[in-house]
C-alpha cells in the first residue's frame, strides 16, 4: 500500500544564494523534523522546506518569517 504522507510545507523566498541544503535543514530544524528540502527553485525565486509536524512548520513560519538569513530578509509562509 502507498503512502499517501505528504508532510506540512513551508515556502523560503528569496533563495538566500550563500545558504547550502545543509544550512537550511540546520535553520528549519530547529523547528522540528524536517523530512525533505526541494531547492529546485521554484518559481525561480523560492525553496519548499517539509516537516513531518504541522505544529514544527508553524513555529517555523512564526520565528522565521520576516527574520534575516545570511543577511537577507525572507518570508517564510505555508505552501497549500
Amino acid at each position: 500500500m502507498k503512502s499517501t504522507f505528504t508532510g506540512s510545507k513551508v515556502q523560503l523566498s528569496p533563495i538566500v544564494e550563500s545558504m547550502s541544503r545543509q544550512d537550511i535543514e540546520h535553520v528549519f530544524g530547529a523547528f522540528g523534523k524536517v523530512s525533505d528540502v526541494d531547492m529546485r527553485k521554484h518559481s525561480g525565486k523560492t525553496v519548499v522546506v517539509t516537516y513531518v509536524s504541522r505544529l514544527d512548520s508553524e513555529q517555523a513560519v512564526e520565528n522565521l518569517d520576516g527574520s534575516e538569513l545570511h543577511g537577507v530578509a525572507v518570508s517564510v509562509r505555508h505552501v497549500d
